[in-house]
């Protein structure tokens, strides 16, 4: 699979960075309904409004294939793919391998986030997305 990393300024400077990791959905994040495709534009200008962060951009288990089958699967809706276990590692992972110790989270569903210690990732915020 592959995934990317959209890094925006100096990340080691404080506080820390913005960070929001999205599972890639091509199609609905280009051409889907405007509730769906505004995630991707949100995160990055909440990133630019901040003058650094991080959007990690992920490619679900299944690729192409798995992002047709979501679009196909739903009725006119389209919309992000649930994120596999082992790709919070590999998104922590992502992050450390940018140097990043301490994140700020921009979510759109605050909730408890376990494991990110194991990779010697700190979590000091979890901030709103507005979309």
């Amino acid at each position: 699979r592959h995934h990317l990393a959209l890094s925006l300024g100096d990340l080691s400077k404080e506080p820390p960075p913005l960070v929001r990791v999205q599972t890639a959905n091509p199609l609905a994040d280009v051409f889907g309904p405007p509730g769906e495709s505004r995630v991707v534009d949100a995160s990055l200008a909440a990133i630019a409004a901040e003058g650094r962060g991080v959007l990690v951009y992920m490619e679900p288990a299944g690729g192409g294939e798995a992002v047709v089958k979501q679009l196909s699967a739903t009725t006119g809706q389209t919309g992000s793919l649930p994120m596999d276990l082992r790709d919070y590692g590999i998104g922590a992972q992502i992050l450390r391998s940018l140097g990043l110790r301490r994140i700020r989270v921009l979510t759109r569903h605050p909730r408890k986030v376990v494991g990110l210690e194991a990779y010697g990732i700190e979590l000091v915020e979890q901030r709103s997305l507005s979309v």
